[in-house]
């Protein structure tokens, strides 16, 4: 049987480098056999001498728009004419994007990300030259080897089972590459008309952020159904001045970093802790995961 090849892409930003990328490439590049793109802003803050730069065997760059809204038209087909008036459902999903009421954070960014990084899946054929497309951030320190892909079964995906925020993280993702560019569409109720859907969206819930966003949008496609959890085996940091757009996190001397969330912290602490050293393997995986005890996915 013919190993998976998958491609691993870093969203937004290649932040926290000089700090994570040695644990990426031993515990994700070279653990899964992987290729790395790219797929980040053309801003001031990225430095392509970097590792993650270097390594690259794609790099698709994105302006930085003043209103990221004007991204979301850009890479987006189908959207309403009125797409905006959606930011009355509440509260922070669309942070990045000039709406009224305005949103807080960047989530709306990450929405113009996926729509340009499906535009440059289907433009260079990528969907075809890989078995799996795993989408993930730059400042993740990787405790672990990631598991391989020789343990999710055919035709399904996975999300690390953590910070949920009664949905699904945002954060890392490991999609096989027919449901890729389903996995990658977050934006499906914003082609509907607000004026006739957008209370019912309301009375669904109080709050909405990314992570309910992202499971709904995978209960519309019907693809929830092929979602399995994974391990949380990484955390992201943040360097000393680093930048970040939403989590300062919390300064740890024996890192010398910012812990930017603790739950993963302290997650894959524990996972580390429980594998001791041992492989991935599917006893392990069952293992680890039975541990964790995640909610059965509805």
């Amino acid at each position: 049987m013919t190993p998976p090849k998958p491609l691993v892409v870093i969203l937004c930003e290649t932040r926290a480098h000089e700090a994570t990328f040695e644990s990426f490439k031993a515990h994700v590049l070279d653990a899964l056999g992987a290729d790395l793109a790219l797929c980040v802003s053309e801003g001031p803050r990225e430095d392509p001498s970097n590792s993650f730069y270097t390594h690259a065997k794609y790099v698709w760059t994105c302006p930085e728009y003043d209103d990221w809204g004007d991204g979301l038209d850009t890479y987006e087909d189908g959207l309403h004419p009125n797409w905006r008036d959606w930011a009355r459902l509440p509260s922070q999903w669309l942070g990045g994007i000039k709406t009224e009421p305005k949103h807080s954070g960047s989530a709306g960014i990450l929405l113009v990300f996926r729509a340009f990084l499906r535009a440059q899946l289907q433009k260079l054929n990528l969907l075809d030259a890989y078995t799996h497309i795993i989408v993930t951030r730059s400042d993740f320190v990787w405790r672990l080897p990631h598991p391989p892909l020789t343990l999710l079964p055919e035709g399904r995906f996975w999300v690390p089972h953590g910070e949920m925020y009664f949905g699904l993280t945002d954060r890392h993702i490991v999609l096989p590459s027919h449901l890729a560019l389903s996995g990658l569409t977050l934006t499906h109720h914003l082609k509907q008309d607000p004026s006739i859907h957008l209370s019912d969206w309301i009375a669904k819930d109080e709050h909405w952020n990314i992570e309910r966003v992202i499971k709904a949008s995978f209960a519309n496609q019907n693809i929830l159904q092929f979602m399995d959890w994974m391990p949380y085996i990484m955390f992201s940091v943040r360097l000393k001045g680093g930048h970040t757009s939403w989590r300062e996190g919390s300064y740890r001397e024996d890192l010398g970093l910012f812990v930017k969330y603790q739950g993963e912290f302290h997650t894959s602490r524990k996972i580390h802790k429980r594998l001791a050293g041992a492989p991935w393997t599917q006893e392990t995986f069952d293992m680890i995961m039975a541990h964790e005890n995640p909610p059965q996915i509805t």
